[in-house]
């Protein structure tokens, strides 16, 4: 199993935690207990912070509220959390590159990373992240249960016995 799967993994274990069946949901606690370490565990070797994430931020949002549409009182214009007026803004785009520019080290550290995440994706995992799953049997699984879902979770379905 690749780290990949994992994070798939985890998706379709938020997809049946609904579901109920005896057995079936201590199983998926479990499973999800163990998925959730092992991409804590990932996000911290693979996604660490640069130290001036912080203040690019920051330089970020205050661009944004000197460039963008104000109301009648002098306030940034927000709609659904984002900033209006900045798109097709010329003095914005320049301010923006300006600090991209300012801050290059830090978006080749986000690239460089996000490429050793990517290729990350694909290794087998093992050590600490190595995945034991708490199988269940078929018999145990919902009723109710979809195609989808079950096609998410069949690494934890036990083998039917031969």
């Amino acid at each position: 199993m690749t780290l990949g799967d994992i994070y798939g993994l985890q998706n379709a274990l938020r997809a049946v935690g609904q579901l109920g069946g005896e057995g079936f949901g201590y199983a998926m606690a479990r499973n999800a207990t163990k998925v959730d370490r092992i991409i804590e565990l990932a996000e911290k070797k693979y996604r660490k912070p640069h130290s001036d994430e912080q203040a690019f931020q920051e330089a970020m949002v205050q661009i944004c509220e000197e460039h963008c549409t104000k109301d009648e009182n002098g306030q940034p214009v927000l709609e659904r959390g984002m900033f209006q007026g900045l798109q097709g803004n010329p003095e914005f785009d320049k301010a923006i590159d300006a600090l991209r520019e300012e801050y290059k080290e830090l978006e080749d550290f986000k690239k460089e990373q996000q490429e050793k995440f990517n290729e990350a994706l694909d290794i087998e995992v093992e050590g600490d992240f190595e995945f034991k799953p708490h199988l269940i049997d078929r018999d145990r699984i919902p009723k109710n249960a979809t195609v989808d879902q079950i096609k998410g979770i069949l690494p934890l379905i036990a083998p039917p016995p031969e």
